[in-house]
């Protein structure tokens, strides 16, 4: 592939990545070259191994999660069986525990920001109940976001976007503003004065 062609095609990918939409490997492999297939690769396989050992905030989430699915487990195991009233009273403590639960969240992340990269959803878009909560990145139920459309896409996606950025500025000149294009165009509106001669024009740019 041609550079001018591969670069446009590179901006092209950038800008499906920077939509949120995926870029496929086989397209990756067309722009990058092996050693830079092999770079994101490695970063990939890094990025992986960071979330093996789950920092101990994201652990007791977990676990007040558990307790938030199991109280409304609870709830409806029992709505059929009680009064409206006490229903009620139920539903509203299992939302107000999950309030809390999120509340715990936002709280860490402010601390640590790097905590929500655990998280298969904005911490924003959650809701008070089971499938409204977020969900570990990991976890193997159902409700993780992540679990359908594959293991950490969001941090895959901003590594590709890395990865095209730098093959992008590998192909890209660092600087056109004087090839000799531009040096000519710069200098045929200064010769309609005829006083000034071509030599005296290049070294006045310095040029010379």
């Amino acid at each position: 592939m041609k550079t001018d062609k591969k670069i446009k095609r590179i901006e092209q990918l950038i800008k499906r990545l920077e939509s949120g939409r995926d870029v496929p490997r086989k397209d990756l492999k067309v722009v990058l070259t092996d050693e830079e297939m092999q770079k994101l690769d490695d970063e990939w396989e890094i990025e992986k191994q960071s979330r093996t050992d789950k920092p101990k905030e994201i652990v007791e989430y977990e676990k007040r999660l558990g307790i938030a699915v199991r109280k409304f487990g609870l709830y409806e195991n029992l709505l059929t069986k009680i009064e409206q009233d006490k229903s009620t009273t139920l539903h509203n403590n299992c939302q107000d525990y999950c309030y809390k639960l999120i509340d715990y969240l936002r709280e860490h992340i402010e601390m640590n920001p790097e905590l929500a990269l655990w998280l298969d959803r904005d911490i924003n878009d959650s809701q008070p109940e089971p499938s409204g909560m977020p969900r570990i990145v990991t976890s193997k139920s159902y409700e993780n976001l992540n679990r359908q459309r594959g293991p950490l896409p969001a941090t895959k996606r901003i590594l590709k976007e890395q990865a095209l950025q730098a093959a992008l500025e590998k192909l890209k000149p660092a600087d056109l503003s004087w090839t000799d294009a531009s040096i000519s165009d710069t200098i045929k509106p200064l010769k309609t004065d005829k006083s000034d001669s071509e030599a005296e024009i290049i070294k006045l740019l310095g040029l010379d």
